[in-house]
Order: structure tokens, then sequence, then C-alpha cells
């Protein structure tokens, strides 16, 4: 017996003018608005008109979102296969394309089509991934050493630890005590993972702190609009009587009392 799988949306609307693939598109559109519908909509349509699945290149931001859209649009192909008149022709019709037998033949075939495709059938990724393929294939224009290979997470991390770890020696060995104290003080309060976890969003902001005035203390206090003189005095002078409706905070305590 067939298995059955929910039917497709249908595409209305710009979500069709969309997806339509005989067409260049920039679609922008809020969280939750289908935009992925959209997206996987267009791929199947490009399979049914014919393009080669190894043609199509598909690129999210994030490893999620690349495997979700592969997961839904593969699953999807694979129902097609086994799939009942009655429900393939309302998938179609979703999609906008013609129920003939011809085109229900051709649905059916995509899911071999894709597996049998040069280079593993249809690509998506993320635009990461994609960059580094690019620059992979073309390393001397990009003047980098052929072979390369990006750094794995962990190993990010290791390198990361290693230059903490020689800033507090070559602290140590310059006896820069202001620069110590400081790692003691964010160690205390943010844990050591905590610290390091800061000290590397730091570093990947380096340009910004970079043009920090040297005494920072007068920027921040001026920025933010703080008092330089005696805090204890400052906070006594806001927190004088004339600073407050006196008389209405006595009638609301008052009433609360009541």
């Amino acid at each position: 017996m067939a298995r059955q799988i929910a039917g497709l949306l249908p595409l209305k609307g710009a979500q069709a003018r969309a997806s339509a693939p005989d067409a260049h598109v920039w679609l922008s559109a809020s969280a939750g608005t289908g935009k992925t519908h959209v997206l996987t909509a267009r791929v199947f349509r490009l399979l049914l008109g014919g393009v080669d699945p190894e043609h199509i290149l598909c690129l999210t931001f994030t490893k999620a979102g690349a495997t979700e859209m592969a997961e839904r649009i593969h699953a999807r192909l694979a129902a097609w296969v086994q799939m009942d008149g009655p429900a393939l022709a309302e998938d179609l019709n979703a999609l906008g394309e013609d129920i003939t037998p011809e085109m229900r033949a051709r649905a059916r075939q995509l899911f071999a089509r894709v597996l049998e495709a040069t280079g593993g059938g249809l690509r998506i990724q993320t635009i990461h991934s994609f960059s580094q393929q690019l620059l992979a294939a073309f390393p001397l224009e990009a003047g980098l050493v052929p072979g390369f290979r990006a750094l794995e997470d962990r190993e990010q991390q290791e390198l990361a630890r290693l230059a903490l770890e020689e800033m507090v020696v070559d602290a140590e060995a310059r006896g820069d005590n202001p620069l110590i104290e400081a790692l003691h003080a964010l160690a205390l309060r943010l844990g050591e993972a905590g610290a390091e976890a800061y000290l590397r969003r730091c570093a990947r902001a380096h340009p910004v702190l970079a043009g920090l005035p040297e005494d920072l203390r007068s920027w921040l206090f001026t920025a933010l609009e703080l008092p330089t003189g005696d805090i204890e005095a400052e906070i006594a002078d806001r927190c004088t009587d004339d600073m407050f409706d006196v008389a209405a905070l006595r009638r609301l305590a008052k009433a609360n009392a009541n």
C-alpha cells in the first residue's frame, strides 16, 4: 500500500510568482511566512521543468537550514515515487504545474535522477561551505596556499586557548600587574570558561577596541553621562526629598497600608 504524506501547501499570489523558475527573483519576507516552502517549490519546479539536479545550487546561512531544506526536498521526491495518482496530482496543482500523464511520470522519476546525478545530486549547502569550495578550487587566485583547509571548531578553540595562555605568561614576565588583575577579576566574575569566551569575543571585535581612547574610564563616564566625582555623594544628592514628590509617595504608602 502506498505511503501517504501531507500534501504540499498551494502557492498563491507572490509565492507562486516567486517560485516560477523562469524569472530572477529577490524574495524578502518575515520569519515563519513560508520562505523555505517557496524556495523548495522553486527547486521542484526547476526539476519538473527538466533542469539537471547537478545544475541546481541552494545556499543557506546555517547548517540547520541546509539540512531542513534537503530533508524537505528528498522526502517529497521519494514520496512522489509511490504516491497515488490523485495525491500526486494535488501536489502538482499546488506547485502550479500541468497535471498531465507526462508530468506525473517525470515527477516519479525525479528521485532516481537526483540520486544518480553527477556530484551526488542536489547541492544544498551553507554559504560558508560553498565559499570554501571556491577558495579550494582557485587558491592561487585567492592568494592562498594550495591544499589549505579551514580550521575545525575544536582547532580554533585550541588556538584561542594557546593565545590566551601566551598572553598571561607574557604579562607575568613583563610584570603587567593591571592586566593580570583584570584577568583575575574576569575569572572570578565569569568563571574560567566564561572569561575565555568573553576574551574571544573581544578578539573578534579588535578593530572597535583598537579605536578606544587610552583614558577609557573618563571616556565611558562621559559617554554614559555618569558622575566622575564622589559616587556616594552623588547618590545622596539624587535621593533627597527635593528630587521626589514626597507627598505623593506618602499618600501611596498610606493607601497601601490601609
